[in-house]
């Protein structure tokens, strides 16, 4: 298997090269913060000092070309006071109590908990005793009279994809009336106008120039790589439709305004 002198081998050299394909490189993307964490102690098995820190951690949303090595930092820490290894969870909720004894209208909701340490493990209650408890939340039990609406619709898409002076991009939501009010103290239904919302969108400014480009041309063999072609061993594939090597496109490209036309090149 040692190399020899080339002139014992019989028959053309094999090529030493052949076109290729190189993917272009992926940038690593990652998702926004989330939020802060409580703040434990460093080590919940020393609590020797009173100082602790809280993390707040991030996600990679796209694997970049070579691995996870360019991607920025995915956990951040920051100095807290007052830590503790163990904490309330929510675990649901409990249901809708109106206030004042009443039937229906304005109440709170008690929230369900457990209590877990730094690990994510749910351990005994006494150990979250000193923190404080979770505020109840407020709702509402619609009484039997009242005017009921649908939750509101997603919003429309953006009427502009940019804006102007003269134009300004609009989306809108709605919502309907499910039941009308039946009287005796019900709620009443909003009027129309509280049935729909209308917020901007997309009020960056609209680009004036912008490169417009025609279709490609007719792909004719390039004379700086038929040497190329030939030596790297591209020949035609016997297929009628076109021949393997390698050819050059243009297209015409001009710069143009907005409602304009073409520009000179500098602008």
């Amino acid at each position: 298997s040692r190399p020899v002198e080339n002139k014992l081998c019989t028959g053309p050299i094999p090529n030493r090269s052949q076109f290729c394909q190189i993917p272009c490189p992926v940038d690593c993307e990652v998702s926004p913060w989330g939020a802060w964490g409580p703040c434990i102690f460093e080590n919940c098995d020393d609590q020797t000092g009173k100082k602790g820190f809280k993390l707040r951690k991030r996600q990679i949303t796209n694997e970049p070309t070579g691995g996870p090595g360019s991607c920025p930092h995915q956990v951040e820490a920051m100095p807290c006071d007052e830590p503790s290894c163990y904490k309330w969870q929510l675990v649901s909720l409990d249901r809708c109590i109106p206030d004042d004894g009443k039937q229906c209208g304005p109440g709170t909701q008690l929230p369900l908990v457990q209590c877990i340490n730094s690990n994510g493990e749910i351990v005994d209650r006494s150990f979250c005793s000193s923190l404080a408890a979770l505020e109840p939340i407020p709702c509402e039990v619609p009484c039997a009279r009242d005017c009921v609406l649908s939750d509101w619709t997603p919003w429309s898409t953006c009427s502009q994809t940019c804006s102007s002076k003269t134009v300004e991009g609009k989306q809108m939501r709605t919502r309907s009336i499910l039941a009308y009010n039946a009287g005796e103290g019900g709620s009443l239904c909003p009027n129309s106008s509280a049935l729909q919302e209308v917020r901007n969108c997309n009020e960056h400014a609209c680009i004036v120039y912008h490169w417009q480009t025609g279709p490609w041309g007719p792909c004719t063999e390039d004379p700086s790589t038929a040497s190329l072609n030939t030596s790297a061993g591209i020949r035609p594939t016997g297929d009628s439709q076109g021949l393997c090597s390698m050819g050059v496109q243009t297209r015409k490209v001009m710069c143009v305004r907005v409602n304009v036309g073409q520009v000179p090149p500098k602008k």
